[in-house]
């Protein structure tokens, strides 16, 4: 198809060029912003139903922050096994839309920890004015979310949590929370074979692919407790501990696909 094919038929009118050229001037350039938000998402299917809804909510919300004065926002979202984005700073809610409607909400764990790291460190980067999060579950140890959270405390940005089950995250993002308890005794000690087939088993439920449950420590089965330890924020070693077992039981408990135990 030749360029011209793909002009319009008719030219705008003087008015409508007018009319664009006063809307394009109240568009505020990124030196222009007074004030920088986070917008991050749970787009895991929990999320699908409420997911259109959300979309349209927070584009009204955007249009009425943007007609008081410049506000750039960045949409953040994650699902699926690892899968993280975040979008460019933008100040139109066409765009912000437009992003929202291409997301397909996908089977996956939570990464609010990556959340709130990745707010700590645009925040080293510009001054951030705050992170809003909506998601409905936490499926991640209480631990490394502290962590993260007093990172971004640290910068000074408040963060608005809109979350189902909250008891656990309110705990997780307490202002001023710094640093993890102290791990129980014998937390560091190597599972027997019959814990290691049980946590094989809890690991496969959870999608992780640890192969056969026969309780010994394979190449397999260290590539699925370092993709999970990386996904918990864990320091990734590939070690089967008794640690790590009630862990990944704590995470299977609250998933409810808890296989039956054994003593450890």
């Amino acid at each position: 198809m030749a360029a011209k094919d793909t002009l319009p038929s008719e030219r705008s009118s003087r008015d409508e060029i007018d009319a664009f050229l006063n809307a394009a001037a109240r568009v505020p350039a990124l030196s222009q912003v007074r004030g920088r938000l986070i917008f991050a998402i749970d787009a895991t299917m929990s999320r699908q139903p409420s997911w259109d809804r959300a979309a349209e909510i927070q584009t009204e919300m955007f249009e009425v922050a943007q007609s008081i004065g410049g506000l750039a926002v960045q949409l953040v979202w994650f699902r699926g096994r690892g899968e993280f984005e975040a979008s460019e700073w933008t100040v139109t809610p066409a765009a912000l839309a437009e992003r929202m409607r291409a997301v397909a909400c996908r089977s996956g764990f939570t990464q609010l920890r990556r959340v709130l790291q990745h707010a700590a460190d645009e925040a080293r980067r510009t001054r951030i004015g705050a992170l809003v999060y909506v998601g409905d579950c936490f499926e991640e140890r209480h631990e490394a979310a502290t962590k993260a959270a007093a990172a971004l405390a640290l910068r000074g940005v408040p963060a608005f949590m809109f979350h189902e089950g909250a008891a656990r995250l309110a705990a997780a993002v307490a202002p001023g929370a710094g640093g993890s308890p102290a791990p129980a005794p014998g937390s560091d000690r190597t599972l027997d074979r019959r814990s290691m087939a049980e946590l094989q088993g809890l690991l496969a439920r959870l999608d992780f692919a640890p192969g056969a449950a026969d309780g010994v420590a394979g190449r397999r089965t260290v590539a699925a407790i370092k993709l999970y330890q990386e996904f918990a924020g864990l320091p990734v070693d590939g070690k089967a501990t008794v640690g790590l077992l009630h862990d990944v039981r704590d995470v299977s408990k609250t998933l409810g696909r808890t296989p039956r135990r054994t003593r450890q």
